[in-house]
């Protein structure tokens, strides 16, 4: 299961050498805009992300060591549960750093 909100700050608490698994930065080129889900903008840029994030992703060939390989494991384990469609059951989320149980409002479609 996805370790919670205080089981994760004990175990930076307790490594004197933590470094992260996976970094991500953003430069100069990012433009933040606002769209609206559900708009032919929205069904353009999840696939503009899609395709440069699964092209990140695919060169990862092999983790640099046990840590990264462990994660990529968690990360594998815990998305085969990401919810597939704004009506699907299955909702992770994190809020205010802690793990809620509680259901996503679903649209009134």
């Amino acid at each position: 299961s996805l370790t919670g909100w205080d089981e994760a700050l004990d175990v930076m608490d307790s490594v004197d050498d933590l470094d992260p698994a996976h970094t991500i930065r953003f430069g100069a080129q990012v433009k933040p805009i606002g769209v609206l889900g559900g708009t032919p903008k929205a069904d353009e840029k999840v696939r503009y992300l899609t395709k440069y994030l699964t092209k990140s992703i695919a060169e990862i060939l092999e983790p640099p060591n046990r840590r990264t390989a462990e994660h990529y494991d968690r990360l594998h384990a815990e998305l085969q549960h990401t919810p597939c469609s704004p009506r699907c059951g299955v909702w992770l989320r994190l809020r205010g750093g802690a793990l809620r149980d509680d259901p996503v409002p679903q649209p009134d479609t």
